[in-house]
C-alpha cells in the first residue's frame, strides 16, 4: 500500500485521495552535468521531504495562505507551468504511469 510510506501511514479505513505533487529543482547544466541516478536521486530526497506530517501541514499553510481555484490546462503554473519545466508522472500502484526518463513512452 502506497499510504504506509507516509509518515504517519494512513489508516485501513482511508478513503480519498492523497496524491500530491513536489518540485525538484536544479539548472539545466546540473541536469545535463550530473547522471539520471541524481536527477531520480533530487526527486526521492523531495518525495521524502513532502510524505510526512510536517510536509502536509506545510502545504496546507501555504494553501491557506493562498488559496487557489484552478482554470483546466493550467493547474499548477508555479509548479510546472514554465516553458523551462520537465514533468514526469508516476504511480506506485500501476505501472502504466511508470517514469520514463528517456522521454520514449507515448504520454496517453
Amino acid at each position: 500500500k502506497a499510504g504506509l510510506r507516509l509518515d504517519p501511514p494512513l489508516s485501513d479505513d482511508y478513503f480519498g485521495n492523497f496524491a500530491g505533487l513536489v518540485k525538484g529543482v536544479c539548472t539545466v547544466h546540473e541536469l545535463l552535468d550530473q547522471s539520471l541516478s541524481w536527477a531520480s536521486g533530487l526527486m526521492s530526497s523531495e518525495v521524502k521531504k513532502n510524505g510526512n506530517h510536517e510536509g502536509v501541514v506545510k502545504f496546507v499553510k501555504r494553501f491557506a495562505d493562498r488559496p487557489v481555484v484552478e482554470q483546466p490546462g493550467l493547474e499548477h503554473p508555479d509548479l510546472y507551468g514554465a516553458a523551462t519545466s520537465v514533468v514526469i508522472g508516476g504511480s506506485p500502484r500501476f505501472d502504466m504511469y511508470a517514469p520514463e526518463f528517456g522521454l520514449g513512452r507515448a504520454v496517453a
